[in-house]
């Protein structure tokens, strides 16, 4: 079983890029045995038992320390992690526009991001695409949260600092340490990160919210 997993490893390699459905992971769920058989419009999701394996990736865990970086928006703003620490914690969050599960789960985090207004608390998200295609993804699903933009022309440094293997991926840090990390749609854990910073949960009351959802 080791062997096999390290031949689907290589075989799909990922340079630090957040990947959303990507060949390797799908040959890593064949690695753990029982696959489901896919049918045509249906979404994969991992059963129970087996979604804690699944999301195991290299991404910074809590503990750790937070990379300093400087990235720019859209319109040539400079954001330095390092300065903005000085006025509180910072959620980062790694995605992609054509990422099916960032179009569903970064909606709940822009409301996060709202409500974390007139604290010491901000949000801020990473783009591994093009301004083009983050201007799209905020128009298509009314994103109001800074973004800014780590691509593949420069090589994705900052996702390689932070271990980014699949996105979405959502860090807490405070203080310059990594105090929560999430790896996909987590239900749980946004509603862990909303209780560390004392706000309420992204969720409507009645709402039909995932409890997780592979990135």
């Amino acid at each position: 079983m080791r062997d096999r997993f390290r031949f689907r490893r290589t075989k799909f390699p990922l340079f630090g890029r957040g990947n959303c459905g990507s060949p390797w992971r799908f040959a890593r769920t064949i690695a753990l045995g029982n696959a489901p058989r896919l049918q045509a419009g249906h979404i994969f999701a991992p059963p129970p038992e087996r979604a804690a394996t699944i999301r195991e990736v290299p991404a910074l865990q809590p503990g750790t320390h937070a990379p300093d970086f400087w990235l720019l928006d859209a319109d040539g703003d400079e954001f330095h992690l390092g300065g903005e620490l000085e006025n509180g914690p910072v959620v980062l969050t790694f995605f992609k526009a054509s990422c099916p599960t960032c179009q569903y789960g970064l909606p709940f985090l822009d409301r996060l991001a709202a409500a974390l207004e007139g604290t010491s608390a901000q949000a801020v998200s990473v783009c591994q695409e093009s301004p083009g295609d983050a201007e799209r993804f905020k128009l298509e699903f009314d994103y109001g949260t800074r973004v800014l933009f780590d691509t593949e022309e420069s090589g994705f440094p900052v996702s390689n600092d932070y271990g980014l293997t699949n996105v979405p991926t959502v860090f807490l840090i405070e203080g310059g340490q990594v105090t929560r990390t999430s790896v996909s749609w987590s239900r749980s854990d946004v509603e862990d990160i909303a209780g560390k910073l004392g706000v309420e949960p992204p969720f409507r009351p009645g709402e039909s919210v995932l409890p997780f959802r592979p990135g």
